[in-house]
């Protein structure tokens, strides 16, 4: 009889169907609190821009008047200051315009300009490094204080020894310009910073300025109008403090800081197309144009001016 000998190595019975269930992904990590760095910085150089500038309206309107120099009116030329500020002028403002923000409100406007640019009121030539070369093809800088022109115009060798088309020129941007420096159809652009505070005739200057701006023609835009000035705000309490300091801000910097900026440029027959404010409504950023304004003749390549 044949013995039957068992597997030494029997199958495992079939274990029953058990489905597979795909787990849902683990949830992804907390995100870690937000830094408030940037919070804090902001809030620090706010409030350090304000208490500077505060400070410096309280010192300029408790400041004791100089006897030998009778408080102005607002329709006195001041240029003569600038020739006798111009060494020590740009170590003055310097720190004021870089903490209220002046700073960079004249590189967001004077970056604009482009084609053939004309800047009055040009002073030391704080705009020098703030220019795009790359679409600039000439500039003329205008200022009547003859040592602050000179000033602008070592600044900008310096900063821009191989750029050929700079002209500087030493008068009164109310006064005809010289046909050779105007290009043929006017500028592209005219630029101003800091300059309708100093002039006697602030529109007046504007209105001749606009002369020199190129008109709009049939599928040609006319030229632009930058400006960074400063005045009143609109704040009662800052229009005071600028009332009460502008005698003796006059005196000491040659310019008027209450002027009604709204009202002179509707008076030069500016049309805004678009302004940026700082330092509660006292510093102004403006783009326009001045279609408007005086006409001037103005040379062209045929008779003297620029191409």
């Amino acid at each position: 009889m044949t013995k039957i000998r068992g597997n030494p190595n029997p199958r495992p019975s079939a274990l029953p169907y058990t489905p597979k269930v795909r787990l849902p992904p683990p949830p992804p990590p907390p995100k870690p609190p937000r830094s408030k760095k940037g919070i804090y910085i902001a809030s620090f150089l706010f409030i350090y821009a304000t208490s500077t500038y505060t400070i410096y309206l309280y010192r300029t309107l408790l400041a004791p008047p100089d006897p030998s120099k009778p408080l102005p009116d607002q329709d006195t030329d001041l240029s003569s200051r600038y020739n006798e500020t111009a060494s020590t002028f740009d170590d003055n403002v310097s720190f004021l315009e870089t903490t209220t923000g002046i700073n960079r409100l004249r590189k967001k406007i004077v970056g604009q300009a482009s084609g053939h640019v004309l800047e009055i009121s040009c002073g030391t030539g704080r705009n020098c490094t703030y220019y795009d070369l790359g679409k600039v093809r000439s500039l003329v800088f205008v200022d009547q204080s003859a040592e602050m022109v000179e000033i602008a115009k070592r600044k900008w060798r310096l900063i821009h020894p191989n750029y050929p088309n700079a002209t500087f020129l030493v008068q009164d941007a109310a006064k005809p310009l010289p046909r050779d420096v105007v290009p043929r159809g006017g500028f592209d652009t005219v630029v101003q910073t800091m300059g309708v505070c100093s002039c006697a005739d602030p529109s007046g200057v504007l209105k001749r300025v606009g002369g020199y701006v190129k008109k709009k023609s049939d599928g040609e835009e006319g030229g632009k109008v930058l400006l960074v000035e400063h005045g009143r705000s609109g704040w009662k309490w800052v229009d005071w403090v600028l009332d009460r300091a502008a005698g003796r801000h006059a005196v000491v910097h040659g310019c008027w800081p209450n002027r009604d900026m709204g009202g002179v440029f509707g008076a030069a027959g500016l049309k805004v197309e678009s302004v940026v404010k700082r330092g509660f409504g006292t510093v102004w950023g403006v783009v326009g144009t001045l279609g408007e304004g005086e006409e001037v003749k103005v040379g062209g390549a045929d008779d003297g001016g620029v191409d």
